[in-house]
């Protein structure tokens, strides 16, 4: 099948799902667990790393420690956006936007996405992201040791990419209260 969607034509012609028919095939078993959908597109997620798991743990216990109790820290749970339902490496959402049990959070404060192997896929989520109207977007890359973050939504996505080593704090624009350090990589 990936040859097939190598043909810009063939890829031109694949016809996206709302995330209503992805609820549905994931309610019959017509679709992996592992997957996720983004921007109409049915992805199989990617086997974590070690690396992946430790950055990620790292990242959780940093923020969670400075989290306000009118936030919330999601970790690899689904946002249900209007054409994808991604499931980010950490959210924090606001508590009350949503109804445990009955809907996942429609948006986010903040939304970070670690790429180890999957730095393509990460990038390409940055559109959906910030047609979502989530105003901060990490992909942290722990082989460059950065993290890029994004900011100043406007028509055509961020407006704004600042680039972060390892080492060096990064302090969260919509919640100017969160900063993290990463150290490891």
């Amino acid at each position: 099948m990936s040859a097939l969607l190598s043909n810009p034509a063939i890829r031109g012609a694949v016809v996206p799902i709302s995330v209503e028919t992805f609820h549905r095939m994931g309610k019959a078993g017509i679709i992996d667990q592992r997957t996720e959908l983004i921007g109409g597109i049915i992805l199989q997620k990617r086997i974590k790393s070690p690396l992946h798991t430790l950055i990620v743990k790292q990242l959780v216990s940093a923020i969670e420690a400075q989290l306000p109790p009118e936030l919330e820290l999601r970790k690899e749970e689904p946002l249900t956006l209007s054409s994808s339902e991604p499931e980010p490496d950490i959210a924090i959402v606001q508590v009350g936007s949503y109804q445990p049990g009955a809907s996942h959070p429609s948006t986010a404060h903040v939304v970070v996405e670690v790429a180890v192997s999957s730095e393509a896929i990460d990038r390409a989520k940055s559109a959906v992201y910030a047609e979502a109207q989530i105003p901060e977007y990490w992909i942290v890359l722990p082989n460059s040791k950065t993290i890029e973050r994004f900011t100043h939504l406007g028509e055509a996505g961020y407006g704004t990419k600042e680039t972060f080593e390892f080492g060096q704090p990064i302090e969260s624009l919509p919640l100017l209260a969160i900063q993290v350090t990463l150290t490891t990589g």
